[in-house]
């Protein structure tokens, strides 16, 4: 049993694509309507995409990002922790 560095998984150890707690992030609430909080004890970098894949807030380094300009719908975030990304579909309603 060999533990595979690069993709950091070993064994029973093994975290999963919908397993953010590698991140130490947690983004929320979810479904929202205006304020989504990211929260994490490393430093983050969010961008917002909207459901046609064009970026409507980049590199935020703040721990909550504003959609109330935003009509309602389906939108990803994006959050770079570390050498990591984690994307993540937040509803707006």
């Amino acid at each position: 049993d060999s533990c595979v560095n690069l993709y950091q998984y070993c064994g029973d150890n093994y975290v999963g694509m919908g397993d953010k707690s590698y991140l130490e992030l947690s983004l929320y609430p979810n479904p929202t309507t205006s304020i989504v909080n990211v929260k994490s004890t490393l430093p983050t970098v969010s961008s917002v995409y909207n459901m046609a894949g064009q970026i409507i807030i980049d590199s935020s380094l703040s721990d909550k990002l504003d959609l109330s300009d935003y009509p309602p719908g389906v939108y990803t975030i994006q959050v770079k922790v570390g050498e990591r990304i984690h994307c993540e579909r937040i509803i707006k309603q």
